[in-house]
């Protein structure tokens, strides 16, 4: 047998080409778990965004109902029921209103011309072609001019002519199919 045997002593002039080619496969091979990490990081910042939203949302939709409850609870009551009866609808304003009664009067009834038209929007429809009309209180007249031919101006003319009276207006029948009158 020969002597001259060489024996690997553990140190190679390659290995740290070796280690680097090493090195780079593992980056390389790294790349797609390294941006699936990254997108699964932005997702779980997306779903706490989503989930602190829908936290948002339930408080908003909370305090909404609450105010569609109290929307619909109108009630109305008054003192004296032997003078005045009050009723409420959900279209009531919400609001405390004082009716002050000068004198109780006597009972009357009265009725309107079946002619008269019937006026589902006291805005906009017209009641009169006449733009002046004549108001008695108490035997004494007054003019009431209109600025348009709407119960709304009709009303409003009433209540700013100096008058003793005031006018209002009603909805005689459901919220449906208005009929309003003074």
């Amino acid at each position: 047998m020969s002597s001259n045997s060489s024996i690997f002593t553990g140190a190679s002039r390659y290995s740290s080409d070796l280690q680097q080619v090493l090195t780079r496969a593992v980056s390389i091979a790294s790349l797609p778990l390294n941006l699936l990490n990254n997108q699964l990081n932005t997702l779980q910042g997306r779903s706490d965004a989503l989930n602190s939203v829908d936290g948002k949302f339930a408080a908003v939709l909370s305090a909404v109902q609450g105010i569609s409850t109290a929307a619909d609870s109108t009630t109305a009551s008054v003192s004296d029921t032997d003078i005045v009866a009050a009723h409420s609808d959900p279209t009531a304003l919400p609001g405390t209103y004082s009716i002050h009664v000068v004198s109780q009067g006597a009972p009357t009834s009265a009725m309107s011309l079946g002619t008269l038209p019937a006026v589902t929007d006291p805005t906009t429809q017209s009641i009169t072609t006449s733009s002046s009309l004549t108001l008695t209180v108490g035997g004494s007249p007054f003019t009431i001019t209109l600025a348009n031919t709407t119960l709304s101006a009709l009303a409003d003319a009433i209540n700013s002519s100096g008058a003793n009276v005031t006018a209002n207006i009603i909805n005689l029948v459901s919220p449906s199919a208005p009929n309003y009158k003074l």
